[in-house]
């Protein structure tokens, strides 16, 4: 009878460990896609929280239908304008909140750029999480982050992979295809601390193209354990009080840039799942022992 209620027992233990297991699952914070009926096409300005870009010269960044491989509603460019660049910030709802605890906090979007061989002007798709504690984006060389796709005029032949981290300092790393859609990942680790002491934050981008249908992610080797360089405020934590993107067209009014499917989330810390299974198992074993 023991061995039974022994084996009964290692059965509990297990479910629990499985369960605790597969709790180890992103938590969406935030996502966006810009279809309808949330959105409409035309410019973003006042649609689901989206308003005028802090840089003020910034033109209304327009929802629209999307390009090659994806053809749903995506955010873009305004062409009433050549050269010119688009953009708009959203702030959530209240700040998503973060702590050095949180050692993986991801942000996936689509982005595209048309921009190859033959363009004579530079053309970003990028996206900030807009930091509490880092200036909001101006023309006054004040701190701000972003990720996403940049082309270079004159020097690049193919959009690449590209950071400003949180001193603004930008950093471009693998050459991707023109006319390509991709999924970034962004994994950040706030838990660990940048070469300036006092400032936290390890980046690492990942990305699969979408049109050659990738499933797994390529990991850019420039931008692994990246500094981010964010302060914790006076409570240890670390804020976002939204998202900023913007993009640009060029050539002629042509849309050349393009940004979708957003999300933000946040992977459970493993120890506190750790703690969680113990604290489970040790539950049951002492209502096992009371019922023996």
């Amino acid at each position: 009878m023991m061995k039974v209620k022994s084996q009964l027992l290692g059965v509990f233990v297990m479910s629990v460990l499985l369960l605790t297991a597969g709790a180890v699952q992103a938590e969406t914070l935030l996502s966006i896609d810009f279809e309808g009926p949330t959105y409409s096409t035309g410019g973003i300005w006042g649609q689901d929280r989206w308003t005028q870009s802090y840089i003020t010269a910034y033109l209304e960044s327009q929802v629209g239908a999307g390009v090659g491989d994806n053809a749903t509603q995506v955010f873009m460019g305004n062409s009433s304008t050549d050269h010119a660049t688009s953009g708009a910030h959203r702030l959530h709802g209240s700040p998503l909140v973060f702590t050095q605890t949180d050692t993986a906090i991801v942000m996936t979007f689509w982005a595209r750029s048309d921009l190859g061989v033959g363009y004579r002007e530079n053309g970003h798709v990028a996206l900030s999480m807009m930091w509490g504690g880092l200036s909001e984006p101006n023309y006054q060389g004040e701190h701000w982050e972003a990720v996403g796709m940049y082309f270079q005029r004159d020097t690049d032949t193919a959009p690449k992979t590209y950071f400003r981290d949180g001193q603004s300092t930008l950093h471009y790393g693998d050459a991707l295809d023109a006319d390509h859609w991709y999924e970034m990942k962004i994994t950040m680790d706030l838990s660990r601390e940048c070469s300036t002491p006092g400032t936290y934050g390890k980046l690492t981008y990942e990305y699969r193209d979408i049109t050659d249908g990738d499933i797994g992610y390529t990991t850019d080797g420039s931008f692994v354990d990246a500094d981010m360089f964010l302060t914790p405020d006076a409570f240890g934590q670390f804020k976002s009080n939204g998202i900023f993107a913007y993009v640009q067209q060029r050539n002629g009014f042509v849309q050349h840039q393009y940004l979708d499917n957003i999300t933000v989330s946040i992977v459970p810390e493993p120890s506190a799942l750790a703690l969680l299974a113990c604290g489970l198992i040790g539950l049951l074993a002492y209502a096992w022992r009371k019922r023996k």
